[in-house]
């Protein structure tokens, strides 16, 4: 049985290429799969399963979004799916706000890291989404950056100043957060929605922009350089990505979501475990230099789980948006509709 695996790319404008030349996907595009032994039952429910192809959303530039290639390139998809009949299609993207415009659309079925921020103000807008899991909180590794000879010194001297940020993510949040604890307002600065590290990094060079907030790990061999220099982390404003599915595919195809939990569940921990490895495979995609991957992703909270810590910043995301305008009104029922943590807890074992 041979198993096709497309990727697609959305850019900002939404416009889709292929990308059967990206270095870490090739192997992604058709992999032979050899089948395990398998009892005759399990061959009879094989024969009686329809094929499902899975639609899944990731982000290239983002470091922690390379767990299903890994899973694929070291065989955890294959010792968790078998010969089951799932195919899955690819697609990145650039920001959470452009993967909710997506799945309105009808094109994906589950999101790998979707922000705290997009999530909530898609469901606010109407889009059916359920967290399966948390997938990441950071602080440290959210940084706000400055030229280096420019005057700013940390946050506190950002009032009145130009900042690049994808707006509608989860680090425009944390961005406001931050303002906020400088006695800075929205109103005291100006937001210019760049999402790309290196266009946000010019802007800067070419005196556009004054600071920009993104992640570390894009801005690294900049700081380096001497190009910018560090400002301020985020913590005390941390954000969360999630596992999220829609809620018509979980509720259609709770085993195929079941197992493609499980298998990012596993290929988390491999990653930590095998950060040499894994690295490879997200260096090819990310174009970041392996030896930054293996000195900055410890510093991840990368534990698929969702406590009632992660509950309480949720709603606190929340309470954030409401009091900033972001969404109108709270979410009804957001914990009984919104999210089902019954997959991630079987995946642990619990």
């Amino acid at each position: 049985m041979r198993k096709v695996l497309g990727e697609k790319k959305r850019g900002c404008a939404g416009n889709e290429t292929n990308q059967h030349n990206r270095g870490t996907n090739q192997y992604l595009l058709q992999q032979e799969h050899h089948k395990p032994p398998s009892h005759a039952n399990r061959r009879e429910h094989h024969d009686e399963m329809e094929a499902v192809t899975i639609n899944v959303a990731y982000f290239d530039s983002f470091v922690w979004s390379y767990y299903i290639q890994i899973a694929q390139k070291y065989g955890i998809w294959d010792s968790v799916f078998g010969d089951d009949p799932v195919n899955v299609q690819l697609t990145s993207f650039s920001s959470g706000p452009k993967v909710n415009e997506a799945i309105t659309a009808g094109d994906i079925d589950i999101v790998i890291n979707e922000g705290d921020q997009p999530f909530l103000s898609g469901v606010a807008n109407g889009v059916d989404l359920t967290i399966l899991s948390t997938e990441l909180r950071q602080e440290k590794t959210l940084i706000l950056v400055a030229d280096s000879n420019s005057e700013i010194q940390s946050a506190a001297d950002l009032k009145g100043k130009n900042i690049a940020v994808p707006l509608g993510t989860y680090v425009h949040k944390s961005l406001i957060g931050v303002l906020q604890d400088n006695g800075i307002s929205v109103d005291d600065v100006q937001l210019t929605n760049i999402s790309a590290a290196g266009d946000a990094v010019a802007a800067i060079e070419n005196g556009n922009v004054d600071a920009y907030i993104g992640t570390i790990f894009s801005l690294y061999s900049e700081i380096q350089d001497g190009k910018i220099k560090q400002i301020a982390d985020l913590t005390g404003n941390g954000a969360y990505a999630y596992l999220i599915g829609t809620t018509d595919f979980v509720n259609q195809h709770p085993d195929v979501t079941q197992k493609l939990v499980d298998v990012l569940y596993q290929s988390t921990i491999y990653t930590a475990e095998h950060l040499d490895q894994a690295a490879e495979i997200i260096s090819e995609g990310t174009g970041i230099d392996t030896s930054v991957i293996q000195q900055l992703y410890p510093l991840l909270d990368t534990d698929m789980d969702f406590t009632d810590a992660d509950l309480e910043a949720l709603l606190s995301t929340q309470e954030f948006l409401l009091k900033n305008d972001i969404i109108d009104e709270e979410i009804p029922n957001l914990k009984e509709q919104h999210i089902n943590t019954k997959f991630i807890q079987t995946a642990r074992g619990e």
